[in-house]
């Protein structure tokens, strides 16, 4: 009988929540990142013919900066009211994952689907992933909160399952999203963690799989052929991709410190709509010398795979590229990183490509060359190097060169990480909560916590529980034997915060029977 009850405590505690909000998160976020992909896809082409048509035609050109100046007035006015919905969909999303701040449901699903579309309409090189997994973690967050009160502790829960759910229908790549959660979002490995992922993304690619075909949008982010198995003796090949990529992905990451430093000395001369009206402005300067130099690089990098850009050319692309997103990133601009850094990493590859077949390799490699530089560049400027790997089986069709996979995702993943250098999202992450943490007065204590019946924590070991941010459970006194949280467990909490009411509030969800 004993056991018969710890079992249904924990089917009611654990495994039905996790069920529930893990399998809604994922449809209906799904459902929104479809219908969202429909709405980018036409919005990119609207810009292309808008700047193929201001290139054949001068005289409309003071018409769009004015434009430019409206759409930067605005852009600014909204970001002031709402700062959640400002720059990089991903590290937005993780921030909100990890308890440094919350999301608003609507303000925050519906501002970035309009601000991100109207962002590609501009040109602004920028990409739909961020905003996929940041509007399927508004959506996670919005089941929760929208719920009965009992069910706040599952919030970052139903928040990672949205987000997940999110990057898998984006990029069409549900193993890698799922991995996503675990190496990326939350940096540690939990059962729960894993099962609310797999649950999501379970249900967002059942959703996605019926409405892609009915909006006729692409469930893959890549359509690529086969590339054939690399032999053993050419393994040099992926060695050299991962050294390359590794070193241009430190450099990159360089790049973005003393930009974000040039930044920071002109952010306080000048407001933001002036910012963003800059980054506009140049937008709209290099979009009419090439269109491959803005927008969010996907249907740039898929031409890689079909045609041969200049060495000249490729270089101005990875330079333009490189600042216009940064730029954009650090102004606030909505949009994701992901895309676009996956456009500079395949042009830094197809340079390599040429400088190979210049030493004598053979041409037909250097689409595997560009497509092993899109995983170097994951694994070394975001370094996510295991989903990479995976990205590159499911997305870029990789599935016959694993090995090749593995030796450039751990190659370009280690240069800039024996260097000690962050990846880009942990950078951007940074930066905000730098911005959200100014002047704000600390809080430090200590204070002892009792486990009351029927509260979340119950059933649950230390590692399963998002506790709030800044929060570090130093004591447990456990009225039973084992892992697993009981009622009347006693905890020591430790705690240092800028946010007390926030903090409190998790806590109780955590631990007391609301």
């Amino acid at each position: 009988m004993k056991n018969f009850n710890e079992t249904k405590k924990h089917i009611l505690s654990y495994t039905l929540p996790a069920l529930m909000f893990g399998a809604l998160s994922g449809a209906v976020s799904a459902a929104v990142v479809t219908i969202y992909k429909w709405f980018a896809k036409n919005s990119v082409a609207i810009s292309e013919k808008a700047y193929h048509f201001l290139g054949q035609n001068y005289v409309y050109i003071p018409i769009a900066i004015v434009v430019l100046l409206v759409a930067a007035i605005i852009f600014a006015r909204i970001y002031r009211n709402t700062p959640n919905l400002q720059g990089g969909g991903i590290p937005t999303s993780i921030g909100a994952m990890r308890g440094y701040y919350s999301l608003h449901p609507l303000k925050n699903t519906i501002g970035v689907f309009l601000l991100s579309l109207a962002s590609f309409i501009l040109g602004i090189p920028l990409g739909t992933e961020g905003p996929s997994v940041q509007m399927g973690a508004a959506v996670g967050s919005g089941l929760v909160k929208s719920s009965k009160k009992r069910w706040l502790a599952w919030d970052r829960f139903s928040m990672t399952g949205g987000a997940s759910a999110g990057f898998s229908v984006a990029t069409g790549a549900p193993i890698s999203a799922i991995l996503f959660s675990i190496e990326e979002a939350h940096q540690r490995v939990s059962p729960l963690i894993v099962f609310i992922a797999i649950i999501s993304v379970l249900s967002a690619s059942i959703v996605s799989t019926i409405l892609s075909p009915v909006l006729g949008v692409e469930k893959s982010l890549f359509s690529l052929s086969d590339f054939g198995e690399l032999s053993l003796d050419k393994l040099w090949i992926p060695l050299v991709v991962g050294l390359f990529m590794g070193i241009f992905a430190l450099i990159f990451l360089k790049g973005y410190k003393i930009i974000k430093r040039i930044y920071e000395k002109v952010a306080d001369r000048f407001s933001q709509r002036v910012r963003i009206f800059a980054v506009m402005l140049f937008t709209l300067t290099f979009g009419l010398i090439s269109y491959s130099f803005i927008s969010t690089g996907h249907h740039f990098t898929v031409s890689l795979f079909t045609s041969s850009p200049t060495v000249l050319m490729l270089l101005a692309i990875i330079i333009v590229r490189s600042v216009l997103s940064i730029s954009a990133n650090l102004n606030g601009i909505t949009g994701g990183i992901f895309l676009p850094l996956l456009a500079i990493g395949a042009a830094a590859a197809a340079l390599l490509g040429k400088g190979l077949v210049a030493f004598g390799m053979a041409q037909e490699y250097i689409t595997l060359i560009l497509a092993l530089g899109i995983c170097g560049s994951i694994a070394g400027m975001m370094k996510m190097p295991l989903t990479a790997i995976l990205f590159a089986i499911e997305a870029l069709g990789l599935s016959d060169n694993i090995l090749a996979v593995i030796i450039t995702a751990a190659i370009a993943f280690s240069i800039p990480e024996m260097i000690g250098e962050n990846s880009i999202g942990e950078h951007v992450l940074e930066n905000r909560i730098e911005k959200l943490s100014s002047g704000k007065e600390i809080k430090r204590g200590e204070t002892e916590v009792t486990i009351e019946s029927g509260c979340f924590a119950i059933g649950k070991e230390v590692r399963d529980i998002f506790w709030p941010h800044g929060v570090y459970v130093t004591s447990i006194n456990h009225v039973k034997n084992g892992q697993l949280f009981d009622e009347g467990d006693k905890l020591i909490i430790n705690y240092n915060t800028s946010d007390f009411e926030k903090m409190e509030k998790e806590l109780f969800a955590i631990t007391k029977k609301l």
